[in-house]
């Protein structure tokens, strides 16, 4: 029976279907930061698109319902109206519209939550603008080919309606529709299938109109149930199934059909379309494996950075991964024992039994494994050649291993395997190789805190043995006191050698004057500062606050000064100088004993400010020009703490105008009031703006006595050492 043939004594059964302006090139953007949303919506403006900017979800959704853009791309975390619940209203709306999400790392549930409402296509933030034009062109491909099905379907049904005497020219469109087209009758009975459906499938025209639907959509079966085309009110469905081509390959298709009814709104026959959709599905479900395993990296991280018992931490790595990926395998970790041999940790699996039997936890696993073969080369094992490299369980046809090491050190392996076939994509790889690593920072971690806490312990043991000590010079009053006096004596002298190593004269010229205040504390501290020549065309100048008080801290002053003339008469970098002085540092001070600095260079001939900051408070920068302030920072850790891996960061900016320079140690920021608040950085900053139009000296004077009011002490004399330094350049 001929397609055609089920419209003899029929009526006009369909009408024309609408056909919205699905090609227009219309975006609406909605994220709560006024500064994505301009950004995103300048860029897609310069690539043509006609763009909507929204800052929340209701505002959103009241443009959606009066422009009806055809995509919408929106944050998911927003005040009042959440992301999702903005794509719920908009689904209610229109099932068309293309939605591509934006997301943060930490937001994996609320993305997959999305998933399930349709979203075309999700981006990570900080959005790349590349990225994002790359996800409007495919949500506009995917409104095209929604565009195509509906024209062809609607064209169909105008010809079923229509069709009377052009039987042959119906067919040809029929049989030429870009999507696949079929039609059954109620029973499931297949009338017609053209050759995209031939496509899909494998099963030829003369073949499915032999068959029931059924015997080829065998999960689903035809798309209406029997109370579907009993109601009078269901002429059209849609939905996504599965069905077994001819070669018995698992497809997905997305389905849409329309109940054919007759004059008296009695069922006549279902026409269906369908589309492979089967490569979307896919990429769907690998997105949705992708943020869980960004989900089980970011918890297994956060275990690590919580964690203090090795043990308790790799059973959960073991029993996580088993859990959420790896249901039919073995995951064992083993580790290197004093004598350097693997030994087993922890494992969790379906056959962790029959594995513990072989590998009882703590005893050496025999040589010739896999194991050693990953300890010996470092280096990941995700296929073995034949015969070669066997699997601890023998016989097993999949195992994988990953080497638990930083770049000084081998821990052990993070080991897999299975009694089945099992491939891991790169995802998986970079998962297993990411948590090997992440095992190997919290070996390093815990041997720290270990050697931290026997540490602690000896200086416990130290202070029990001083305590003692002082009990017994108590008993000597006399030579305490006079040993008190001569401390005296020390500490004035330590003073004097303080004082000594500040600059008796800074340089002074038409583009650099420099003007300084050090206000010494109560006790004796470790602040410096400097301010010097480094040659014709480079000005050098340099903070400091080293820690603690007394007579250590003003030899650590005096030491710096010494270190630093080492090396920044011949090197002109920031960066380099600091990773020179923590060097040196690192190896001759006390554990406990360490610096901040800010060093900056003065480039007069480039017109460059060139600094690096080795953890000290941010300079504050005064552009005469836009009257506005920056803060100087750059990436670098304390001097004298720790060498390996440490280095400081050297960063540059223009001087093009009249600025100043404001340098500080923290007596300035950390300094209290009778209620025990801070001076704090706003208030530096605000008094930077008021006195900004003050000579630098008056200015210094200004913060000193700002400081003083604050702090209520009148004398001028603080808890810590207060060093102030201003560089006004080009003024």
């Amino acid at each position: 029976m001929g397609w055609l043939e089920i419209f003899k004594d029929e009526n006009e059964l369909l009408t024309e279907l609408e056909n919205g302006s699905y090609f227009h090139r219309s975006v609406l953007v909605v994220d709560d930061e006024v500064n994505i949303t301009d950004t995103m919506g300048r860029f897609l403006q310069e690539e043509g698109y006609r763009v909507f900017l929204a800052t929340n979800g209701m505002e959103a959704l009241e443009t959606f319902r009066i422009k009806q853009p055809r995509i919408v791309v929106t944050d998911l975390m927003m005040p009042g109206m959440s992301g999702i619940d903005l794509i719920r209203e908009i689904r209610a709306m229109d099932k068309e519209t293309e939605i591509i999400v934006l997301t943060g790392h930490g937001d994996m549930d609320k993305a997959i939550t999305a998933l399930r409402h349709q979203v075309s296509d999700f981006l990570i933030k900080p959005i790349d603008l590349l990225v994002l034009r790359h996800a409007i062109e495919k949500a506009r491909t995917h409104l095209r080919l929604k565009d195509d099905v509906r024209e062809y379907t609607a064209e169909l049904e105008r010809l079923y309606a229509e069709v009377r005497g052009n039987k042959e020219h119906v067919e040809s469109i029929f049989n030429h529709a870009p999507i696949a087209v079929i039609t059954y009758d109620a029973q499931g009975r297949i009338l017609s299938w053209n050759r995209r459906a031939e496509e899909i499938t494998g099963y030829t025209r003369e073949e499915a109109e032999t068959k029931n639907l059924l015997d080829i959509f065998v999960f689903n079966g035809s798309l209406f149930s029997d109370e579907d085309l009993a109601n009078e009110a269901m002429t059209n469905k849609k939905t996504v199934g599965q069905i077994l081509n001819r070669k018995q390959q698992m497809r997905y298709i997305e389905r849409e059909g329309t109940v054919l009814r007759d004059k008296g709104n009695n069922r006549v026959k279902i026409i269906e379309s369908f589309t492979d959709v089967t490569e979307r599905i896919h990429n769907d479900r690998l997105l949705e494996k992708r943020y869980l395993q960004v989900q089980i990296i970011n918890e297994i991280g956060k275990k690590i950075a919580a964690s203090t018992d090795i043990n308790e931490l790799l059973a959960f790595i073991t029993q996580r991964l088993v859990k959420t990926f790896f249901e039919s395998a073995t995951v064992a970790i083993f580790l290197k024992n004093e004598a350097g041999m693997p030994c087993l940790k922890a494992a969790a699996g379906l056959s962790v039994d029959t594995f513990l039997q072989s590998y009882p936890p703590e005893k050496e696993a025999p040589e010739s494994t896999a194991l050693q073969h990953i300890l010996k080369h470092n280096q990941r094992l995700v296929e073995s050649p034949v015969n070669t490299i066997p699997p601890l369980t023998p016989g097993y046809p999949s195992f994988f291993g990953f080497p638990i090491s930083t770049q000084s050190k081998i821990y052990g392996v993070l080991y897999i395997e299975n009694n089945e076939a099992m491939y891991f994509d790169d995802g998986d790889l970079f998962l297993l190789e990411a948590i090997a690593e992440y095992i190997a920072i919290s070996m390093d971690r815990l041997a720290l805190i270990e050697k931290i806490t026997r540490q602690n312990e000896l200086l416990e043991k130290q202070a029990s043995d001083l305590k003692e000590a002082l009990g017994q010079v108590e008993a000597q009053k006399g030579i305490i006191e006079e040993k008190n006096k001569q401390l005296e004596k020390d500490l004035k002298k330590a003073g004097d050698l303080q004082k000594s190593l500040l600059p008796e004269r800074l340089p002074d010229s038409s583009g650099l004057h420099c003007e300084a205040s050090f206000t010494p504390s109560h006790q004796l501290g470790g602040d410096f500062y400097d301010v010097f020549e480094i040659n014709e065309n480079m000005t050098g100048f340099l903070i400091a606050d080293a820690t603690g008080h007394g007579v250590s801290s003003a030899m650590l002053s005096a030491m710096f000064k010494m270190t630093l003339g080492k090396y920044a008469r011949t090197e002109t970098d920031p960066g380099r100088v600091f990773k020179a002085l923590n060097h040196d540092f690192c190896n001759v001070v006390q554990t406990g004993d360490f610096f901040t600095a800010f060093y900056g260079v003065v480039d007069h001939a480039r017109h460059k400010l060139i600094y690096s900051n080795a953890a000290h408070p941010l300079p504050l920068l005064y552009d005469y020009q836009s009257k506005t302030i920056e803060t100087l920072d750059s990436e670098g850790f304390l001097l004298g703490v720790m060498d390996e891996g440490i280095t400081y960061e050297t960063r540059e900016r223009d001087l093009t105008g009249p600025i100043r320079l404001f340098v500080y140690t923290d007596g300035l920021q950390e300094a209290i009031n009778s209620d025990g608040e801070q001076f704090g950085d706003a208030r530096i900053e605000k008094a930077m703006r008021r006195y900004a139009r003050y000579k630098a000296g008056t200015f210094l004077h200004k913060i000193v006595e700002d400081l003083k009011n604050y702090t209520g002490n009148a004398s001028g004399t603080f808890d810590d050492d207060l060093t102030l330094l201003v560089l006004d350049i080009n003024k």
